[in-house]
């Protein structure tokens, strides 16, 4: 039997095994779709008391995904002096104001010293989950190792150009 628990910062409140083990019931591959036709009515399911079954509620966190989703999907051209073409990048950031999470024009975070900070760490933070997620499947396939190595070398290049940035 597999033993199953959430990523590490993951904040789905519900026992990991036993979401687990009514996943692995849906056969050896599943949509999302499956997963919720399979809670759905059924108050004894693991995830029943997982999602908002209040189809407004629902309707209403459903929306605000799609605003997150726009809102990452969208690119900007940014003209960069020493760039002879425009640099195609995500217009906008996801920083915190006040502790506050809120999306920021990617050139206002870029121009902000706290805020570029924190975007750089949040691209650290995604490396080193790469990293991580490589380390796991290497048990599977070995070939993997020098991926996680060149990543691992692409944040200790990211951390060496923001201690000089900072100088």
């Amino acid at each position: 039997m597999n033993k199953y628990s959430w990523r590490e910062g993951s904040r789905v409140n519900i026992d990991p095994q036993a979401v687990g083990e009514a996943l692995e019931e849906l056969g050896p591959t599943y949509r999302p779709p499956d997963v919720v036709n399979a809670a759905r009515g059924n108050p004894s399911h693991p995830l029943n008391g997982y999602f908002i079954w209040d189809d407004t509620a629902a309707g209403e966190q459903w929306r605000i995904e799609q605003a997150r989703y726009i809102t990452r999907a969208m690119r900007v051209e940014v003209y960069v002096e020493s760039q002879p073409e425009p640099i195609v990048t995500r217009a906008f950031v996801h920083v915190s104001l006040d502790k506050t999470p809120v999306y920021a024009p990617v050139a206002d975070v870029m121009s902000n010293a706290d805020w570029r900070t924190v975007a750089i760490a949040d691209v650290k933070m995604w490396l080193r989950q790469a990293v991580a997620r490589l380390r796991e499947y290497e048990a599977i396939a070995e070939d993997l190792t020098q991926i996680r190595s060149g990543i691992q070398r692409l944040i200790e290049d990211l951390d060496g150009e923001l201690k000089e940035a900072q100088v």
